[in-house]
């Protein structure tokens, strides 16, 4: 990372947490991710143009673009737990858990139509997974990956922030 990400104190405020959204989309390599073409295509993949209402055609809108959805699902996180410090380490906990259980998927589908992973292209991907479900599948795991991984990543300085401790610390390793 190239400059600390920004302070956060309580009370924590919607501009505080969008701040740290950006930043990190900006400088966490990791989390740099959700603000890339193949996440934004992913994004309308598992959000299906099908659902979308007139308002949602503005690339504006939460359900239109993954860097929105991602800070309003931080602000959620936040505003529900970050007052109860064994509440957030619990959300932490079930989101690394997730994130493990999504990566499985995407990597038994990366295994059996041998995607190459060192230079990941997501439509050479779709295209050599012949099968829809699968496709549907490999799409929805390695969204939800990302995405949950971003949500770590963030929420995990927001928690060292507000009690000193590192996610690492207290983390229950995958069983």
């Amino acid at each position: 990372m190239k400059s600390s990400p920004p302070k956060i104190s309580l009370p924590i405020s919607h501009d505080s947490v969008r701040a740290l959204v950006l930043w990190f989309i900006t400088n966490d390599k990791w989390t740099k991710e959700i603000n890339s073409k193949s996440q934004f295509i992913l994004h309308g993949l598992v959000w299906p143009k099908s659902e979308e209402g007139p308002i949602q055609k503005k690339i504006n809108n939460v359900e239109n673009n993954p860097v929105f959805y991602l800070t309003e699902l931080i602000i959620r996180d936040v505003q529900g737990i970050f007052q109860n410090k064994d509440k957030f380490r619990d959300l932490i906990q079930k989101l690394f858990d997730l994130s493990g259980k999504s990566l499985e998927e995407c990597a038994k589908i990366v295994l059996k139509y041998n995607i190459n992973e060192k230079r990941f292209n997501l439509d050479r991907a779709m295209k050599k997974i012949g099968d829809t479900e699968e496709q549907a599948q490999f799409a929805h795991s390695l969204y939800f990956d990302r995405m949950t991984s971003a949500r770590l990543r963030i929420l995990g300085w927001i928690y060292h922030e507000l009690y000193g401790e590192w996610i690492k610390d207290f983390l229950k390793e995958r069983g």
